[in-house]
C-alpha cells in the first residue's frame, strides 16, 4: 500500500492553456491520494491562463504558479521540478486529465517494487476537445522491469502526463532534455530506463488530449528532434541490436505519418508510411496498416474528430463526466469554458 503521508509534486507546463487549464487542475485536485502539490509554470501566456490557474490556487493551497517568459515545455517542466518538494514527481501536461486513482495506484506500484524501480506509469486514452473518448488504447505497453529496448521502440507512458517518477532518478537522468524539445518527454524515459526499472499500472488513468495546434502537430519539428533522439541513443548505447533501431524506425515513422494525416498533408503521411514499411516491410500487411488507411480516408471525409469510431459520437471519458456532474451540482461555472 501507499503511505498517504508521501508529498508528490505535479508539475504543469502550461502555455495559452485557457480552455483546458481548469479542468485539468479539477482532475488533479481530485485525487484520492491528497498529499501532494501542484506546480504550474506558466510559459508565457497571452491568454487568460494565469488568471485562470491564480483563481483555483485561492480556493486550493495546493497550487503554486510561476510565470515565466517563454522558453518551452522541457525548460518549464524542469523548472517545475526545481521548485518541487516532494519524493515523487507526477508530470501533467496542461490540456489532460486524470484518473482520481492514478498518483494512488502509482504510489502503492512503486511502495510494492524493488527500490531499483523508479517509474510507475499506467495505460491511456486519447479524448478530444470536448472530452470524448476518440481512441480507446492511445498508449497500453505491457513492459515492466528492465524496459530500455523497448522504450528506445516505443514511448510506454505515451504522453507526458502518464507516470510517476523518483525524483532522485529524475536528478540522476538529467531531467528533461531541452535540445529536443518536442520529443523531450519520450528522451527522458529512455534515459530514465537506461538507470532505474519501470513498474506498470494497467488501468486507463490519463486522457490524452487531441486537439488542433498543439505542439506534436509540428510535424516537421517533431520529425527532427526524433532523429536526434535516435542518434543520441546509438551514441550512448552502441551496441543496441539493429531490430531494436528497425523497430524503433517503424513506430517513429508511423507516429509521423499519423499527425501528418491529421493536417491533412497526405503526401507527407504516406511518405512517412513508406519509410515506416521500409524498416519493417512483414507490417505492410496488418492490422496497422488498415488502421492507417481508415484514418486517411477519415481526413479526406473530414470526420477526423471520430478517428477510428466514424459511425458514433464518442463518449465522454468516465472520469471527465464525473468532473463535469461535479461542477454542474455545485453551480460551478467552469472558467476554461
Amino acid at each position: 500500500m501507499s503511505n498517504p503521508e508521501q508529498l508528490v509534486s505535479v508539475i504543469v507546463p502550461a502555455l495559452n492553456s485557457a480552455r483546458f487549464i481548469g479542468r485539468t487542475l479539477q482532475s488533479i485536485a481530485a485525487q484520492s491520494h491528497r498529499r501532494i502539490e501542484i506546480i504550474v509554470v506558466d510559459d508565457g501566456s497571452v491568454d487568460d491562463t494565469p488568471q485562470i490557474v491564480s483563481s483555483y490556487a485561492r480556493s486550493d493551497a495546493r497550487i503554486r504558479l510561476f510565470s515565466r517568459n517563454h522558453g518551452g515545455a522541457p525548460a518549464a517542466r524542469n523548472f517545475a521540478a526545481s521548485q518541487a518538494r516532494g519524493a515523487f514527481l507526477a508530470p501533467c501536461d496542461s490540456d489532460d486529465l486524470w484518473h482520481p486513482e492514478k498518483i494512488a495506484l502509482q504510489l502503492a506500484a512503486l511502495s510494492s517494487s524493488p527500490t531499483n524501480v523508479g517509474v510507475a506509469y499506467c495505460w491511456s486514452v486519447g479524448i478530444d476537445e470536448e472530452d470524448g473518448v476518440i481512441v480507446h488504447d492511445w498508449a497500453h505497453g505491457t513492459n515492466e522491469g528492465n524496459v530500455l529496448n523497448a522504450m528506445i521502440i516505443n514511448s510506454l507512458p505515451g504522453s507526458g502526463s502518464a507516470p510517476l517518477i523518483r525524483r532522485s532518478c529524475f536528478d540522476a537522468a538529467g531531467g528533461y532534455p531541452e535540445d529536443v524539445p518536442n520529443a523531450d518527454e519520450w528522451q527522458l524515459y529512455i534515459a530514465l530506463a537506461g538507470i532505474c526499472e519501470f513498474a506498470l499500472v494497467r488501468r486507463h488513468l490519463v486522457g490524452y488530449r487531441f486537439r488542433r495546434g498543439q505542439i506534436s502537430s509540428n510535424v516537421s519539428g517533431m520529425a527532427d528532434s526524433l532523429a536526434r533522439t535516435t542518434q543520441w541513443v546509438v551514441s550512448r548505447w552502441p551496441d543496441t541490436p539493429s531490430e531494436v533501431l528497425r523497430r524503433r524506425a517503424y513506430v517513429v515513422n508511423c507516429y509521423l505519418a499519423f499527425l501528418a494525416a491529421r493536417q491533412r498533408r497526405f503526401l507527407s503521411a504516406l511518405c512517412y508510411r513508406i519509410a515506416a514499411w521500409t524498416a519493417q516491410p512483414a507490417e505492410l500487411i496488418s492490422l496497422s496498416t488498415l488502421d492507417f488507411l481508415l484514418m486517411m480516408v477519415g481526413q479526406v471525409l473530414r470526420i477526423e474528430r471520430y478517428y477510428y469510431c466514424f459511425w458514433r459520437r464518442p463518449v465522454t471519458w468516465g472520469p471527465a463526466k464525473e468532473l463535469r456532474n461535479e461542477r454542474l451540482s455545485v453551480g460551478v461555472d467552469a472558467p476554461d469554458h
